[in-house]
């Protein structure tokens, strides 16, 4: 065969070049873009006349920056076997960075869950109101560019199959969850929340509930997984940006109840998608 999964058989293509998603519109494959990312082609090979897959032949990785991953999963059944109610949850968050610590700092803002279904690219969104598949929401989920990549040797081989697919997707999901819901917002941009618009830098304040002084914490997307599978870290503390965000604490004259107020002067015109690249 010479083509990946999602692509028709000896098509010389990948499943983004069929269904018009791949990272660059006149690419057969996102890996045949040598750049110095991470890129990723996944699909179904669904030709029963080359199943199952016993060898995978990989070329054109002879230059010192050319490197490859593959994983062949298990056959999958057509129909109700592979789709099922939504099980593993995966929940995204952004935080404000602690200083010289990988762990969460305090809680700004909670995106919703991510839910992971039985089937290939079966995630499911909950707002809290109503369960939807991603791509209902966000039709370019699984185009949204990314820069990391969870290799399937990282994660723990004792979990069982659901966790596994989970933890390799998780971080990468939230990434992308935050980039779409975000990143084309700056601190000052108005959101509606709880029915009241306010700046996105003010909700974050708020929920932080405690004074960031200047120069500020940097703003970093976090990740975790559902209990069953034990796993949580950061989505983009390893990718340098500016961005910060400073919250100051005031007590209420009469109430003397403290109130936290997004300083918008210690981060001007501060742009959040350089959290996602």
């Amino acid at each position: 065969m010479a083509n990946w999964g999602g692509a028709p058989t000896n098509s010389s293509k990948c499943g983004c070049a069929i269904q018009n998603r791949c990272d660059m519109s006149n690419d057969q494959c996102n890996c045949h873009r040598d750049d110095g990312m991470w890129r990723v082609d996944a699909g179904y090979l669904d030709d029963k006349r080359y199943l199952p897959v016993k060898q995978v032949p990989v070329r054109d990785v002879d230059n010192s920056h050319e490197e490859v991953y593959l994983t062949v999963k298990p056959m999958e059944c057509y129909g109700v076997v592979t789709s099922g109610q939504p099980t593993e949850k995966c929940f995204c968050s952004l935080h404000a960075e602690v200083k010289g610590s990988t762990k969460a700092g305090p809680l700004l803002l909670q995106l919703p869950d991510l839910i992971y279904g039985q089937g290939h690219n079966d995630v499911w969104i909950d707002d809290g109101n109503q369960k939807r598949k991603v791509t209902d929401v966000y039709p370019q989920f699984f185009n949204t560019r990314i820069r990391r990549q969870i290799l399937p040797s990282s994660v723990a081989h004792n979990k069982s199959p659901d966790c596994v697919r989970v933890l390799q997707n998780c971080p990468v999901d939230c990434e992308r969850l935050a980039k779409l819901k975000y990143a084309s917002m700056s601190l000052s941009t108005n959101i509606t929340n709880a029915g009241v618009q306010k700046a996105l830098g003010q909700v974050m304040c708020e929920n932080a509930g405690v004074t960031i002084p200047p120069p500020g914490s940097r703003i970093v997307a976090f990740y975790k997984t559902a209990p069953g599978c034990d796993s949580s870290g950061s989505s983009t503390y390893f990718h340098p940006d500016d961005t910060s965000i400073c919250c100051k604490e005031f007590i209420l004259p009469f109430s003397r109840q403290p109130f936290n107020v997004f300083n918008e002067k210690c981060s001007p015109n501060v742009d959040i998608s350089t959290i996602f690249g």
